[in-house]
């Protein structure tokens, strides 16, 4: 039942992620989740008013937060989060936790497990593949420069550690305690993706239920 999220189902969960590392997206949303609800609430000296309604618009295109005019008179516009945007605490926990125990902030550590490539690695690694030759497996798009410098950049960002095994000359990959320490980022990535996603009307709500049952086993999620 894993294929299913390494494989089609996984892209949503790479999505996901993308989109929360998109500029202030991340920023508003926390507002949202402290109580804030009007426009010049979510500024900043360097957030102009054209890209804050750019953002609003696109969080409420993506069914995170809606937009209501109040009845008072003048009118006045309040934003609140949607169903499916209160949903996203979990995930903007985990990703604050993680962020406390490395050397990223929250909003640095959403974009740099956002970069191209370095999630499906990490994800690997908790699915057991430790050689290089391993990652390709799936990823035709994927060249050995690039794998390369993902490695390395994981490395110098301790979520990896390379162990040469001088009994047979070869190279391994393993995750550091701080690489283990996203499980639950995964985790809480992939139950939003699984309940969330346009086309997840061809998984029943069984085969979800497993699926994410699969997924905690793997990841060791104690909750």
């Amino acid at each position: 039942m894993t294929d299913e999220i390494t494989g089609r189902n996984f892209h949503h969960l790479s999505r996901s992620l993308v989109f929360l590392a998109k500029k202030w997206n991340i920023e508003i949303i926390r507002d949202m989740f402290s109580g804030k609800k009007h426009f010049k609430e979510f500024k900043r000296s360097y957030l102009s008013n054209k890209v804050l309604s750019n953002c609003l618009k696109n969080l409420e295109s993506e069914g995170i937060i809606e937009k209501k005019m109040s009845n008072s008179t003048p009118t006045s516009t309040k934003y609140y989060l949607t169903s499916q945007g209160r949903e996203l605490n979990r995930i903007i926990y985990e990703i604050t936790v993680f962020s406390l125990e490395g050397s990223f902030t929250a909003n640095n550590a959403l974009v740099f497990l956002a970069k191209k490539w370095n999630i499906e690695i990490i994800r690997d690694m908790f699915f057991g593949k430790k050689h290089f030759k391993e990652f390709k497996e799936g990823k035709p798009d994927l060249s050995n420069k690039v794998l390369s410098d993902c490695l390395k950049n994981l490395g110098n960002n301790d979520i990896i550690e390379k162990r040469t095994i001088t009994s047979t000359h070869t190279t391994e990959y393993y995750l550091t305690e701080l690489g283990k320490s996203l499980n639950r980022v995964l985790y809480e990535l992939a139950a939003f993706a699984l309940k969330n996603c346009d086309d997840n009307e061809f998984i029943d709500e069984s085969a979800c239920i497993q699926i994410k049952e699969d997924f905690r086993e793997t990841l060791k999620i104690n909750y």
